[in-house]
């Protein structure tokens, strides 16, 4: 239940949605475990059609949270990755998560 509040907390005060949310958390992951996420990988990721991913990247990269990078070998790609913004604020939210935890 607390869980579900600092998440919460989270998405008012980025003002995200819970795929916008669920996105953020995925490209975090993508950044700790070396991945690059297209678009089409983050959507299937978040459970969001492919139209509505792209309407709610646009979304953070107008919060400058997420930017898109084109790959270098393949020009039809184009990688998703947090900016440093995008980065804060997912420590921010670890950070709370570690401290709802730690008495566990």
């Amino acid at each position: 239940m607390e869980l579900e509040r600092v998440k919460a907390r989270y998405r008012i005060r980025l003002k995200i949605d819970e795929i916008e949310f669920n996105m953020l958390i995925d490209l975090a992951w993508s950044a700790v475990t070396d991945r690059k996420l297209t678009v089409t990988a983050l959507a299937h990721g978040s459970g969001a059609p492919l139209a509505t991913a792209h309407r709610r990247l646009r979304n953070l990269e107008r919060q400058e949270l997420v930017r898109r990078q084109k790959d270098l070998h393949d020009r039809r790609q184009v990688h998703l990755a947090l900016t440093d913004k995008g980065r804060r604020a997912v420590d921010g939210l670890l950070s709370d998560l570690t401290t709802l935890i730690a008495p566990l």
